[in-house]
């Protein structure tokens, strides 16, 4: 069913912001990227998703299906990111909720 679910918004969720902050950009920047901002603090940084792949997708929804949410969560999530090609436990997370979120906004 999450499989199902899913398939159609991994276009849409490819590119989707991780995160808004309220800091400004010159407090972000060296945290970032490793830049100093500049004197006039105008250093700028745009954070987006990483990319996934549609076999990294699978992946992840494989794990998802395959380790139960009644597992230990650190411990499900530590399984699944094993599972999942050139992706940590927080990007699964992550992806995950992006996903999820999406899901409830359809409804």
């Amino acid at each position: 069913l999450v499989a199902t679910a899913l398939a159609p918004m991994q276009k849409d969720l490819k590119t989707a912001p991780t995160a808004t902050t309220t800091k400004p950009a010159a407090v972000i920047a060296p945290a970032a990227n490793g830049a100093a901002p500049t004197a006039e603090g105008k250093a700028a940084v745009v954070e987006t998703a990483p990319v996934w792949t549609e076999e990294q997708d699978k992946m992840l929804q494989d794990g998802l299906a395959k380790f139960p949410s009644k597992m230990d969560k650190n411990e499900r999530w530590s399984n699944i990111s094993k599972g999942v090609k050139g992706k940590g436990k927080k990007e699964c997370v992550t992806r995950f909720k992006a996903i999820r979120d999406a899901l409830k906004k359809k409804k």
